[in-house]
């Protein structure tokens, strides 16, 4: 009972810091000092959380506070939440005392609002009356280097798995994934989609390297980069590494990729899974991508250029934290990430044989997005224009942003993480891809307008399966 009421304890004071948007959910369980049992704190506050309107409002109508002052607001939330649907409290003394007396009171109020949810159960009111959030499907990138995706489709039925098909609609397609089914994407050739809650980290096709963990919306720079077979490629801040590998996959792992980064312990964790990947075709350095020498030799030759920049993350929050009140804007951070990226953008554009570069960050303001590339824009003299990003895609920049609609976001909406992505292209050498007419570009996995490879449609005619529709 001691070791509960401290669990108690600690979970009111978690959440009082996260309101108080002293750091994420999982920063603040990770730092705590008081409780050991981390998933244990972590799971009774972020259900505390998923639920807490709700429980303000039984406090309210028992008037628990005003009978038991001792008690903060986040404490009683987090005692009524295990007492009335966490199987009753675990704990003794004054804080059960505190609950109990109260218990004749609680159940009416419960009672009460059942009746006017009309709902039969109290977990039916939890469910009704939980704050809505957004569950993310679990993405999976084939990687090329080692596999095919008809070789892994074929592993994954194998183990019981049910092939759902190409996915024909986005979203509404992929939210019909069922536990224990998976779907090939609309929109990247080579991502596999599995329900929420798959988790792969353990199969023997992630730790192999044939798979690799990637959100859809992280695959999109690299797909749009479309360096093809034999390019030289600069990752510009490549650490952790899911793009340089997936750059390797698309130029099957032929030509050269540097890749950069500041972070000698993240260029460890990327070397890792360079090797895990097959990856032979980059070159990892603990480098200052703005010390690079735009005009070294070493460097003549490269032509495409990915700048994925250090940023706020902010399109990376978890659904819990999504649960909080939206935090401030962190404007002074934003003003110096801004520069930063900014920098690295221009400074791509010194290169002298390249012709595209792409610019993405996982983060939502526009501080680090449209106006970076405005800016970017204005600054390079007329060298580089933007391009149409994945014209079919829906979700666009914002407009306010006189060349926004050319820009691409994403958000837990489109059934991913939040992103933005942005194409810009040497104004004299225009490629093929920006002059051709939009009719012509097949698909937002062929950015580069090159025809769709056979094997997926013979691959498709083969398996005869029905894609997944509305």
């Amino acid at each position: 009972p001691y070791i509960m009421s401290r669990l108690y304890a600690e979970a009111a004071v978690v959440l009082d810091r996260v309101q108080a948007k002293q750091g994420s959910l999982k920063k603040l369980v990770l730092s705590s000092k008081s409780y050991g049992n981390k998933k244990q704190l972590y799971a009774i506050v972020c259900r505390t959380l998923e639920c807490y309107d709700f429980l303000v409002e039984v406090l309210r109508m028992v008037g628990l506070l005003a009978e038991e002052p001792q008690l903060s607001l986040n404490l009683a939330c987090i005692l009524i939440y295990d007492y009335l649907f966490g199987g009753g409290l675990r704990c003794g003394g004054k804080l059960k005392s505190a609950i109990v007396r109260h218990k004749v009171q609680l159940k009416a109020a419960v009672e009460e609002l059942k009746v006017k949810g009309g709902v039969d159960s109290k977990r039916q009111l939890l469910h009704q009356r939980s704050r809505e959030h957004v569950v993310l499907p679990r993405y999976a990138r084939v990687n090329r280097i080692k596999c095919s995706v008809d070789d892994i489709v074929a592993q994954f039925e194998r183990e019981g798995m049910q092939f759902a098909g190409h996915c024909a609609s986005w979203p509404n397609g992929v939210q019909q994934v069922q536990s224990g089914s998976f779907l090939l994407d609309l929109h990247v050739d080579d991502v596999l989609v599995f329900a929420p809650g798959t988790d792969l980290h353990g199969h023997v096709l992630y730790t192999s390297g044939r798979v690799i963990l990637q959100g859809k919306a992280s695959c999109f720079p690299a797909m749009l980069l479309a360096p093809p077979p034999g390019s030289v490629v600069i990752d510009a801040c490549a650490a952790p590494g899911n793009k340089t590998s997936h750059l390797a996959s698309l130029m099957h792992n032929s030509g050269k990729i540097y890749a950069f980064d500041l972070d000698a312990r993240r260029l460890k964790t990327m070397k890792e899974l360079m090797h895990r990947a097959g990856v032979t075709c980059a070159v990892l350095k603990h480098q200052d991508f703005l010390m690079v020498d735009p005009e070294d030799g070493i460097y003549s030759n490269v032509e495409y250029i990915l700048v994925d920049p250090s940023c706020s993350g902010s399109g990376c929050v978890s659904h819990v934290d999504r649960l909080v009140d939206k935090p401030d804007k962190p404007t002074e951070r934003l003003k110096r990430l801004q520069k930063f990226q900014l920098a690295a953008l221009l400074h791509s554009f010194k290169f002298l044989s390249v012709k595209r570069v792409v610019y993405s960050t996982c983060s939502i303001y526009e501080e680090e997005n449209e106006r970076v590339v405005s800016l970017a824009l204005e600054q390079c003299c007329g060298k580089f224009r933007l391009i149409e990003t994945l014209p079919e895609w829906p979700r666009r920049g914002f407009l306010h942003f006189s060349e926004g609609a050319k820009c691409l976001r994403t958000t837990p909406d489109d059934m991913m993480q939040g992103f933005f992505v942005a194409v810009f292209e040497r104004a004299e050498t225009l490629s093929d891809f920006s002059k051709t007419p939009r009719s012509t570009r097949r698909s937002a996995s062929n950015p580069a307008g090159h025809p769709k490879p056979k094997r997926l449609k013979s691959w498709k005619r083969k398996r005869r399966h029905k894609s997944v529709v509305d």
